[in-house]
């Protein structure tokens, strides 16, 4: 095998926002070898994934170019041969990408490995994953007893909020997609090379566990690194 597909072959496949992808520098050391996409944080990623929508879309010979938004940025995909699943991939569509970082004239754009069209719903799973990621900012409370009588009513609207909130508050849980909860399984169980759809099922609390699998693996969700296992993406 050619050293630069057996490291292709061996890389990870990392979700990662396009405005990351703008932030880093796409780096090629030697011609032998592909190039890849270092991070802010050092992190060399040779293909990345991630879910966005279409928002324009232009055909150029056999030469696709189509601009897809993640919510985060923009950025442009190429896709340089005709695919079956262009005809799909229409303005408005919500798609799942697997692809590698490329150059051209200094700008970024990603080719294409794996580009299929999703359900919009997906869009709204991966964005309430992204926001739970974020950490939220402590609420300043001053300690002058002047102030005394304005902490008293944002109290009192919090435990209005609260009261709202209780049952999220006592199981976390039940604010999670059920596709959130299962990839939260999967990472728990997976020793690292994989968890097994057996073990999956057994320890899942959710209904249907098997068709969901099924459908997180056609979405790309999920990949089977071994047979009878599975890890996240």
């Amino acid at each position: 095998m050619n050293p630069a597909n057996n490291l292709l072959a061996r890389s990870v496949v990392k979700r990662i926002s396009f405005k990351e992808i703008n932030d880093g520098t796409v780096i090629k050391d030697e011609p032998s070898q592909p190039s890849f996409l270092l991070t802010k944080d050092d992190e060399r990623l040779y293909r990345i994934f991630n879910y966005g929508v279409i928002v324009d879309k232009e055909l150029q010979g056999t030469v696709a170019s189509l601009l897809v938004d993640d919510g985060t940025a923009i950025l442009n995909v190429k896709l340089f041969e005709e695919k079956k699943e262009l005809e799909n991939l229409s303005i408005g569509a919500a798609i799942l990408l697997v692809a590698k970082v490329r150059l051209f004239n200094q700008v970024k754009y990603l080719a294409p490995e794996i580009i299929k069209v999703v359900d919009p719903l997906w869009l709204k799973v991966q964005c309430a994953s992204r926001k739970e990621k974020k950490q939220t900012q402590p609420v300043f409370q001053p300690e002058s007893s002047q102030d005394k009588p304005e902490i008293k009513i944002v109290e009192k609207t919090a435990q209005k909020d609260s009261s709202q909130k209780m049952e999220l508050a006592a199981d976390p849980d039940k604010s999670k997609f059920p596709v959130e909860k299962l990839i939260d399984l999967i990472n728990k169980l997976d020793s690292g090379s994989g968890a097994t759809i057996e073990e999956i099922i057994e320890k899942s609390p959710l209904a249907e566990t098997e068709k969901l699998i099924e459908r997180m693996l056609e979405s790309g969700d999920i990949f089977q690194s071994l047979p009878g296992k599975v890890k996240v993406l």
